[in-house]
């Protein structure tokens, strides 16, 4: 894909790492090889798309790479043990391969939405009904987000000058992250058992 695109433009700006499967449910519901191929399209793919933009990059100047993470990349929830454990491995990458990059003018940025609005359903096999649906004003309070708010956020990247190495969009993976980062352990404990036990 990277060759073709050079062959047909003569240089590559923009590299967008966006492809993903969603396992949910269980942990232990799935087996190592789906595991793997969890990892392979999650975490693995985005490293080697990496890999062969990086060189053209370089020899051109400048380059923007935009690995789209997950607030599971950030926080583990319930039900995405393995989903989670795929998106926080690409936002370990990012974040590191942010600081090696940017003396060579290529920028690096994780973009970790919430709960993105979709036709696909991937709460199917969960053992708990999902927030949203077990406390009505969850619906209210934390909206999920639409594509195009996403889109709307990646072309801001794109345009910025000097874009951070991660960034956080949805109010529910702000509100998330926040509380994970600054509730004291015990009380997140007890917080997840009251949403999701």
């Amino acid at each position: 894909a990277v060759s073709r695109v050079l062959k047909d433009e003569g240089r590559l700006d923009v590299l967008i790492n966006c492809a993903a499967l969603v396992l949910a449910g269980p942990g232990e519901n799935f087996s190592a090889s789906e595991f793997l191929h969890l990892l392979d399209v999650n975490s693995v793919s985005p490293f080697r798309l990496i890999k062969e933009a990086i060189s053209s990059m370089r020899t051109q100047g400048e380059g923007r790479i935009i690995n789209i993470t997950s607030l599971n990349g950030r926080v583990s929830l319930p039900g995405f043990s393995l989903y989670s454990a795929s998106k926080h491995a690409l936002e370990a990458l990012g974040v590191a391969l942010h600081y090696e990059l940017k003396k060579s003018n290529i920028y690096l940025t994780n973009i970790a939405p919430g709960a993105i609005i979709s036709q696909k359903d991937h709460t199917g096999n969960l053992d708990h009904l999902p927030v949203r649906e077990k406390f009505f004003l969850m619906k209210k309070l934390l909206p999920m987000l639409s594509p195009k708010e996403v889109v709307a956020k990646v072309a801001e990247v794109i345009n910025d000058p000097n874009p951070p190495a991660q960034i956080i969009i949805g109010r529910d993976a702000k509100v998330t992250s926040f509380l994970y980062r600054c509730l004291p352990q015990m009380f997140w404990n007890k917080l997840i058992i009251f949403l999701y036990g």
